[in-house]
């Protein structure tokens, strides 16, 4: 029971997860402001996530359709901006004309000037008070306030709980861990979060809380690996199968070394007593697909069933034809699950499934649907992992007794998230690129002049019967962001090529439309597909030769990397056009100097993890100090690595966490780590 709340409050905090003065202490402030953070309008970048404290000159609602807009008209003495706030009308009284209002956020830069959208946790309205401490340098914290507790109750509360609290605290770390790391006490880590004497002390109290989660993090991997080395699974592997042999006698191609290294890795895998975790990782085009294959093999020589999940149905679709391929001469059968299918295929395919005929199903999250039932499935593919949340993984497991995981991703990790995101999973790293591609080199244009000599390039490509992409940020016509979108654009560059067969694709789509334009774009009856980011993955066409990305500065550096990989599949030289126009902020600017610069997929994953940050690590809501205010993967890259040796010597002193300092960790990691225990294990 928390002293000094009302019924209300205690119902609002509850809501939040907090029923403790202990669970009040880790309700860490989400903003730490003083004048040195604040960004005035005239030094603002588009896209630039940063600071500002602004008056609103002018507020006003209007609606558009069912669309209710309060619009913010805001000045900071060196400039001025726009605030809009969508379906949210009852906070028109809140955000009037003459209050003070924190933004944190990046905005857009139009052709009216600087604007924000508004969306819920960027913005809070300041009291003349607050505002006054922010401008005379002195550090002000904010909370995730609720409609019930505003910004002066919360601070009270967490005082409150600060004086009922840390007297009585347990310190969760071991006493000569601190020592040794020169990190703060939990206690006055905690004291200077909430109420930070100096930007000294709340700097020093970011680092003990960032190295404590880290460090329960990588204890809680350690224990997941552990657990999982404990599990028997109930199946075994023939490796040396007939199956398989003709899988591999069958490829028109010699596998790469690295390749050859990565089966046998997946083989070892399958081959232990546990089951497999493992993450394989190659760059675009690197031959991940194979490898996915000859474990599926492996799976059928052993009467064993795989499912390969995938994000879109258009790659799904790719892999249903690409594994067919693959897996057809040694009898292997193949099936596909999707949510755009007939009511009768999907009952036949679902038969067929639980009777066993087929051997592997390749579908989306229609796997996941609880009719689907996979009698002997061993093996799990996850393609794209970072697109799937744990929860979605987790109910795919559950179709098999402890299953083997095997999964891909396209995007190279950096180090700092393979240790935390993958920490308790085996990798496999795909480190070289088959023989035979054609090479890819990339331009950055900008303005119609640049748009207009890419658009020479492709009708020349075009006219050498090669084809072409043109991908666009939006399917559609926005209201707020004036960039072109592949609609409108489709119809332009149908006049922009008379001579040429062009096509549109996007996610908005039925299934059967997208998969009838990837034939006509495969078969060559289109040679160029106007479309969003649904063909960064899972489009293989070796005669497509140039890709053109419009508004480039608005993608990050995977994403890019992504869509670059859809060309230079075949033989010709391919080339990739980074279109710009309008302002480009000093980030956009580095990403896509980077992006010309080099084409190795590592190299540009760490700048992205640099420049746009870690983001949610499990798909799951981490809470505290996980927030971007406190951690920083790339800044505290060192903490990682220190956090991660001292968990590897605590497990291997108390594997168990036997100790009153081990069952102080497992406490601290069951209460703190997320939302669910279980989940993160499942991770």
């Amino acid at each position: 029971m928390i002293p000094g709340l009302n019924d209300r409050e205690t119902r609002s905090l509850a809501r939040l997860g907090i029923s403790s003065v202990s669970d009040l202490l880790f309700w860490l402030p989400r903003w730490h402001l003083n004048r040195a953070r604040i960004t005035t309008f005239a030094e603002a970048s588009e896209g630039e996530r940063r600071f500002f404290l602004a008056r609103i000159a002018h507020a006003g609602i209007f609606t558009r359709g069912r669309l209710h807009i309060i619009r913010l008209k805001l000045e900071d003495g060196t400039g001025q901006a726009q605030l809009y706030l969508f379906n949210r009308p009852y906070l028109a009284s809140d955000y009037r004309a003459g209050r003070v209002i924190a933004i944190c956020d990046a905005p857009d830069r139009t052709s009216s000037g600087l604007r924000f959208s508004g969306s819920p946790g960027t913005c809070e309205i300041l009291s003349e008070e607050d505002a006054r401490r922010i401008t005379a340098g002195e550090t002000v914290v904010f909370y995730r306030a609720t409609t019930v507790i505003m910004q002066d109750r919360a601070r009270a509360i967490a005082g409150a709980a600060l004086s009922a609290g840390l007297p009585c605290l347990e310190e969760t770390l071991p006493p000569e861990l601190i020592e040794r790391r020169g990190l703060a006490t939990l206690a006055s880590a905690l004291a200077g979060a909430h109420r930070p004497a100096s930007w000294a002390e709340w700097e020093k109290a970011r680092r003990r809380l960032v190295f404590e989660q880290l460090f329960l993090l990588q204890v809680a991997l350690g224990l997941n690996r552990m657990a999982l080395a404990r599990i028997r699974k109930p199946r075994e592997y023939v490796l040396g199968g007939e199956k398989l042999a003709k899988v591999r006698s069958s490829l028109p191609f010699v596998l790469t070394r690295a390749q050859e290294r990565a089966i046998q890795e997946v083989c070892d895998g399958l081959a232990g007593r546990s089951p497999m975790n493992r993450l394989l990782q190659g760059d675009v085009g690197s031959g991940k697909t194979v490898i996915a294959a000859a474990a599926v093999a492996v799976a059928a020589d052993s009467g064993h069933q795989s499912a390969v999940m995938a994000p879109t149905e258009i790659l799904a679709e790719q892999h249903l034809r690409t594994f067919t391929r693959l897996l057809a001469p040694a009898g292997i059968r193949v099936c596909m699950l999707a949510s755009g299918q007939g009511r009768v295929e999907r009952r036949q395919v679902l038969a067929g499934l639980a009777e066993g005929y087929f051997d592997l199903a390749v579908g989306t999250h229609a796997l996941l649907e609880d009719d689907v039932v996979v009698p002997k499935l061993g093996l799990i593919v996850i393609d794209e992992r970072h697109k799937f949340g744990v929860r979605q993984r987790a109910r795919l497991e559950k179709k098999g007794r402890h299953p083997d995981v095997l999964m891909m991703t396209a995007t190279p990790l950096p180090r700092a998230l393979v240790l935390t995101q993958y920490g308790d999973t085996a990798l496999s790293v795909l480190d070289e690129m088959p023989p035979g591609r054609g090479p890819v080199g990339t331009r950055w244009l900008h303005g119609a002049a640049g748009r207009a000599e890419a658009y020479r390039f492709v009708a020349t490509r075009l006219a050498a019967g090669e084809r072409a992409f043109a991908v666009f940020p939006l399917v559609g016509k926005s209201e707020n962001l004036a960039l072109r979108d592949a609609t409108r654009e489709y119809e332009r560059l149908k006049k922009a090529f008379p001579a040429f067969n062009l096509g549109l694709i996007h996610g908005q789509m039925p299934g059967a439309e997208k998969e009838r334009i990837m034939a006509d774009f495969a078969s060559g009856s289109l040679v160029m597909l106007v479309a969003t980011t649904v063909v960064e993955v899972g489009i293989d066409m070796p005669d497509a030769t140039v890709m053109l990305v419009e508004h480039a500065n608005r993608f990050g550096l995977a994403q890019l990397h992504q869509l670059r990989g859809r060309i230079g599949r075949g033989t010709r030289e391919s080339w990739c056009f980074l279109l710009t126009s309008g302002t480009v902020t000093t980030d956009a600017r580095e990403r896509l100097t980077a992006m010309v610069k080099t084409r190795d997929g590592f190299e540009l994953a760490e700048k992205d993890l640099r420049i746009r940050g870690p983001g949610e690590l499990f798909g799951i809501r981490q809470h505290g100090v996980m927030d971007p205010e406190y951690l920083d993967l790339m800044m505290d890259t060192g903490e990682l690595e220190a956090a991660r040796t001292e968990a590897e010597q605590f497990i291997a002193g108390d594997p168990d966490l036997a100790s009153s300092e081990g069952k102080r960790i497992r406490d601290a990691i069951d209460k703190r780590l997320s939302e669910d225990w279980g989940l993160v294990r499942a991770s």
